[in-house]
């Protein structure tokens, strides 16, 4: 049954790769001396206002946007320059999402990260070999997760009918306009508050360890 959609969704960041990498962490970190370099604030309070403007735009480049007129090519040119090092090639995914790919599913990524940084840990982990289609940030016209119009951009560009559809997370309140859009949701087990997030908010489906999980039908918990 969790094997019966036509599409399968997939954010990047954390979830076609284990969080435990501290990948993500290095871009948090550039984010944060970006803020510091243009606010002219302490770290401390750059982590800060990087959380907060997260939280409160769906981005935290939306927040600069918003309230600092920030350029959202130059803050994405910093953050992307980072090391791929901590990614680790993850086989038993990759046969499966090659699996699902024979049996005719459609497989995409819809993130908020840029072309440019997809590209990057498409390649390191070889998910470019499996996944074609990929919307970023410049195909909806900058517009972020969690914003309706990004999903219906989505929808759209990749012929998606979101019925037939499941979306892969690790950021919870990106799922809730997915599950009110009709997909089927899944969060990704990221951090230790991960389980408190699938309490809170009923649009979630199931709560999973990774992606690979899901697909052997090993679920956390579910709803459906």
């Amino acid at each position: 049954m969790h094997l019966d959609f036509k599409h399968f969704v997939f954010d990047l960041d954390n979830t076609l790769y284990s969080a435990s990498s501290a990948f993500f962490d290095l871009q948090l970190r550039n984010m944060s001396d970006f803020i510091i370099e243009k606010l002219k604030v302490t770290r401390k309070e750059a982590d800060f206002l990087r959380e907060e403007y997260y939280h409160s735009f769906g981005t935290t480049m939306h927040g600069l946007m918003h309230h600092h007129a920030i350029d959202p090519y130059e803050f994405l040119a910093v953050i992307d320059n980072v090391p791929l090092e901590r990614l680790r090639l993850d086989g038993e995914l990759l046969g499966m999402l090659n699996d699902l790919k024979a049996k005719g599913k459609h497989l995409s990524i819809f993130t908020n990260g840029s072309l440019y940084h997809a590209d990057r840990v498409m390649s390191k982990l070889s998910l470019n070999q499996v996944i074609e289609d990929v919307v970023t940030l410049e195909c909806t016209g900058l517009v972020p997760k969690p914003d309706p119009k990004a999903y219906q951009f989505c929808f759209e560009r990749l012929n998606i009918d979101p019925k037939k559809a499941v979306f892969f997370e690790d950021s919870s309140h990106n799922l809730i306009p997915a599950k009110q859009m009709g997909m089927a949701t899944v969060l990704v087990n990221a951090d230790d508050m991960a389980h408190a997030r699938f309490i809170a908010h009923p649009e979630i489906d199931y709560f999973v360890q990774d992606v690979p999980s899901f697909l052997k039908g090993d679920f956390l918990e579910k709803r459906v």
